[in-house]
């Protein structure tokens, strides 16, 4: 057919990817990784404050669904009432920096106290993310990151609770995710 454009074999990846296993990881325990935020190195337990955490991996130089998801979260989470939660972010790319995570941050119209912006160093990105079922993979030929969007809540305990996949998650969602996690 004219105009029809079918991917090459090596283009092709599989969209289970963009899924996590979650039976194998719900109640799993995350590991206390190293984290490095604007106030210096801190341990990721240590940023949840025990509280029902919502974790989101991302990479800052993204110029899709990272910024997209955080954005879209932020302002749902302004316009709720729910359970006394933490919002941590963190860069599973070990490439990003202060400035990229600042330069994401900027975008925000406002970032509550509750909300924690990190970096992680590639040892620590791999023991997060493989913790929660979290792959990636970079791209060459989009010169991007390929991974799921998907928000991770991790209960007081530090277990992984729920998944919410999406770059516009509803208010009701994360509500009961948050009320699940406690």
């Amino acid at each position: 057919l004219a105009g029809y454009n079918r991917p090459a074999l090596q283009d092709a990846f599989d969209p289970a990817l963009l899924r996590v296993e979650e039976g194998r990881y719900l109640g799993q325990a995350v590991p206390d990784v190293a984290v490095t935020t604007e106030q210096g190195s801190t341990r990721l337990h240590a940023l949840t404050h025990g509280q029902p955490t919502i974790l989101v991996l991302a990479y800052y130089t993204c110029h899709g669904p990272c910024p997209t998801t955080i954005r879209n979260m932020a302002r749902v989470l302004r316009s709720m009432e729910g359970p006394e939660h933490r919002v941590v972010v963190l860069s599973f790319d070990a490439n990003d920096s202060l400035e990229s995570l600042r330069q994401v941050k900027s975008t925000l119209e406002r970032v509550p106290d509750s909300w924690t912006f990190g970096l992680l160093t590639r040892e620590e990105s791999a023991r997060l993310t493989e913790s929660v079922g979290f792959t990636f993979f970079f791209s060459e030929r989009d010169r991007a990151f390929i991974h799921p969007s998907v928000l991770v809540f991790v209960s007081p305990k530090g277990e992984v609770m729920r998944y919410l996949y999406g770059t516009e998650p509803r208010a009701q969602d994360i509500e009961l995710a948050l009320i699940e996690t406690r």
